[in-house]
């Protein structure tokens, strides 16, 4: 969750919108791929570290550090008592880390950078970040750009073709991409429609949700289906839309 919508609302990490609950499970499976654990798993706009913390409880890494420009003592200490994780927090990138982050996640993160190839390339700049994998995902398509990112302070959304290329005049190597969430597509595009029309709020956002456990189940459990068949789509070279974009890759040797 971004620290802009944590602020809005006390709701425990059980108590969360099936978006995210999916996201999470997407994020652990990409992370995962290589089946070997990690020495240290880097979350860079981390938010209220949601997500390191499902990681940390997977025992993926031997070590955890979310770092967000909008942590100060009290939001940090929130985090804090909703975690039953060792995770060590930052309100800024670090020029060292020990052991060396081998993985970095920045989910969610660039499209709040005003010039987000110069956020990319501070990071690769880092001494933190010489070697690494890095995972970034990213709201898809411009044609859904809305009242509900302006909110969230988006500067734009994007397509696979854009972060590829954006990565690549960065030096970083494709490892894989793709999109998931496919099925929210439509869902989406009818949401924005009423949006313009004044027949649904814009100002919704994911902390609003106050579903039941079990139809966070099963909204999650499609969700997480939905990215299945995705991923099942891109081994046969085809990529189908959806409404987030992924990209795994990492520094040229």
């Amino acid at each position: 969750m971004d620290i802009s919508e944590f602020k809005k609302t006390s709701v425990h990490y059980w108590q969360r919108h099936p978006w995210e609950v999916a996201r999470a499970k997407i994020v652990r499976h990409l992370t995962k791929k290589n089946g070997k654990k990690l020495h240290h798993l880097l979350d860079i706009g981390s938010g209220d570290a949601y997500i390191l913390n499902k990681l940390c409880l997977e025992n993926i890494a031997d070590n955890y550090t979310a770092v967000d420009t909008a942590y100060d003592p009290g939001i940090i200490k929130q985090i804090i008592s909703n975690s039953h994780c060792s995770i060590n927090f930052l309100n800024q990138l670090p020029t060292q880390l020990y052991p060396p982050p081998d993985s970095i996640l920045l989910l969610d993160v660039i499209e709040h950078c005003k010039d987000d190839a110069l956020m990319l390339q501070e990071i690769i700049n880092a001494s933190v970040a010489q070697k690494f994998i890095l995972l970034i995902t990213v709201p898809a398509f411009q044609s859904l750009f809305s009242k509900h990112d302006e909110l969230l302070r988006h500067y734009r959304r994007y397509t696979v073709k854009q972060l590829m290329q954006l990565c690549k005049s960065k030096g970083l190597q494709i490892e894989q991409a793709g999109y998931f969430f496919f099925s929210l597509l439509l869902i989406r595009y009818v949401q924005l429609f009423l949006e313009k029309i004044g027949l649904r709020n814009a100002d919704s956002t994911i902390n609003n949700w106050k579903g039941k456990k079990w139809i966070t189940w099963v909204y999650t459990s499609l969700l997480w289906l939905d990215y299945r068949i995705g991923s099942f789509f891109i081994l046969l070279g085809l990529r189908l839309p959806g409404l987030s974009a992924y990209c795994i890759c990492h520094p040229s040797p």
